[in-house]
């Protein structure tokens, strides 16, 4: 009974380790792609340093690839890390801007795309989610 107990517990753990090395391959060479779109408008400037932290949070993913955008245009492109260190409130909120921000071509190839904002309720395209920030 305790040889096939041994026999049992070498082959589960070949197999579970087998499929976590997969997986991991998968998703290193495949990640998870996420856009980023923060509302950089004036009335983002009292609540910048919650941004910053939420935009952290989201960084932390494991397997993911991020483009960051703001509310008037890209930042960057595909990369580990979300980079948003040059922006800085400015102009008026203009949600009607985000149609145009939609447009890009790596919203196309986004798995999710995150709308960063203190508006309590914006008109962003559909599918998108949005992160307000209280």
């Amino acid at each position: 009974m305790g040889k096939l107990f041994s026999i049992w517990l070498v082959v589960a753990a070949l197999a579970w380790g087998g499929a976590a090395g997969a997986t991991h391959l998968r998703l290193t060479e495949a990640p998870h792609r996420v856009a980023v779109v923060l509302d950089s408008s004036y009335p983002m400037a009292a609540s910048w340093d919650r941004a910053k932290v939420a935009i952290d949070t989201l960084d932390e993913a494991r397997y993911t690839e991020y483009a960051a955008f703001t509310d008037k245009g890209p930042v960057h492109g595909w990369s580990d890390q979300l980079n948003f260190s040059r922006v800085t409130p400015y102009a008026p909120r203009d949600d009607g801007r985000l149609a145009k921000v939609a447009q890009a071509a790596d919203l196309a190839n986004a798995e999710r795309i995150v709308y960063v904002t203190t508006a309590a309720a914006p008109k962003v395209p559909a599918g998108w989610e949005v992160l307000t920030l209280r």
